[in-house]
C-alpha cells in the first residue's frame, strides 16, 4: 500500500528532519524534546498511515521548488489514497506532542487542551483541503489582469478529479500576483521581511481578493463546524498577528467576508451550502454536517456511494 511505504520512508528520514525543523515557529518554542515527539508523531505507524506526511518533505526540507504541485499530490492522497485518520489515532498523537512538549507549551503559556482542539479539528481540516472548483485560476481569469502563472493549472502535475483544488488555485493565482513561484524560501522572505519586493506587494494586495468563492466555501465548511469561527471580531486576529486592525471596528469574520464581497453579492451562508462552483471531492468523510453545493448535497453516507473499489460511480 502507497501509506505503509511512504511511512517506511518517512521513518528512515528522522536523523534528516531533526536536523531542518526549527527552534521556533511563528515564535513558539520548539526545542529538541519536543522536535522528538511532533517527529514520532508524524512518523508513528497510525498517523502515518492517514496522513500522507512524506508528500510534504520537500516543504519540511526548505526545497526551492514551488510549493504548489507538491500540495496538490499532499491533497490528492489525503482526499483519495489514504483512509481518515480515526478520532483514537488523533487523540494518541495530541498526547505524545502535549507530554513531549509540555515545557514548551508552559514557556508559551499554551494549555494542553489548544493541542487536543488543534487535532479534533481534523475532519474539518480535511474537508477545506479537499474543496475543488469548477472555475480554476487561468491566465484569463481577472479579465487577464493579473496575466499567467508560474505553473500553469492545466499541466499535468496536479489533479483534475472533480475540478481543481480550491487551494491549488487560490496559490496559483497568488503566483500570477508575485509573477514568481511560490517556494519556501520565497513565503520565508515575506514572513521575515527580508524580501522587501514581496512584502511591499502582500502589502499593497487588494482587499478583494477574498471575494473568491474558494475562500466562501472554506469559510462554510467551517462555520458550519466552529461558529464561533465566523462570529470572531477581525480586530482580535490582526491584533493576534501584530497588525492594526483598528480601523475594521467591531467587524466579524463573516461580515468583513459579506461587505467587502457584497458587489458580488456574495455571501457566507453560514448551513453549509456551497457556492455554486465549490464541491467536496473527498473519499470517506468523517466530517459530521452535510453540505449542499448547488443542486447536489453532499454528506458522509452519499459521498462514500460515489466510490467502489477505486472506481468513481454517481450516487
Amino acid at each position: 500500500m502507497k501509506f505503509t511505504t511512504a511511512a517506511t520512508v518517512l521513518a528512515l528520514t528522522v536523523p534528516a528532519l531533526g536536523q531542518v525543523l526549527p527552534s521556533k515557529i511563528f515564535g513558539l518554542s520548539f526545542s529538541p524534546q519536543c522536535q522528538q515527539a511532533v517527529i514520532g508523531v508524524l512518523t508513528n505507524s497510525s498517523l502515518a498511515a492517514c496522513l500522507p506526511v512524506m508528500d510534504l518533505l520537500p516543504l519540511i526540507t526548505g526545497s526551492s521548488d514551488s510549493i504548489v504541485p507538491v500540495l496538490d499530490n499532499f491533497m490528492s492522497d489525503l482526499c483519495y489514497n489514504y483512509p481518515p485518520c480515526s478520532n483514537e489515532t488523533l487523540m494518541m498523537a495530541a498526547q505524545t506532542v502535549i507530554q513531549g512538549c509540555s515545557s514548551d507549551l508552559q514557556s508559551d503559556n499554551i494549555p494542553d487542551q489548544v493541542v487536543s482542539i488543534a487535532f479534533s479539528t481534523y475532519p474539518t481540516v480535511r474537508e477545506v483541503l479537499c474543496l475543488k472548483t469548477s472555475e480554476p485560476y487561468t491566465a484569463q481569469s481577472y479579465g487577464g489582469f493579473l496575466g499567467a502563472p508560474a505553473i500553469p493549472i492545466t499541466t499535468p502535475p496536479y489533479n483534475s478529479t472533480d475540478g481543481t483544488f480550491c487551494v491549488t488555485s487560490l496559490l496559483t493565482q497568488l503566483s500570477a500576483y508575485y509573477q514568481t513561484n511560490l517556494t519556501v524560501p520565497f513565503l520565508g522572505g515575506i514572513i521575515s521581511g527580508a524580501n522587501t519586493t514581496a512584502l511591499d506587494l502582500t502589502k499593497s494586495i487588494n482587499p478583494n481578493i477574498i471575494c473568491n468563492e474558494c475562500l466562501f466555501g472554506a469559510l462554510d465548511v467551517v462555520d458550519l463546524a466552529y461558529p464561533i469561527v465566523g462570529e470572531a471580531p477581525v480586530q482580535a486576529i490582526t491584533s493576534f498577528l501584530g497588525v492594526d486592525g483598528s480601523a475594521l471596528g467591531n467587524i466579524t469574520i463573516n461580515g468583513l467576508f459579506n461587505a467587502t464581497c457584497a458587489y458580488k453579492d456574495m455571501v457566507v451562508s453560514e448551513n453549509g451550502t456551497l457556492p455554486s462552483t465549490i464541491s467536496v471531492s473527498i473519499i470517506n468523510s468523517t466530517y459530521p454536517y452535510t453540505l449542499t453545493n448547488g443542486n447536489s448535497t453532499f454528506s458522509p453516507m452519499a459521498m462514500a456511494k460515489r466510490f467502489l473499489f477505486g472506481r468513481k460511480v454517481r450516487a
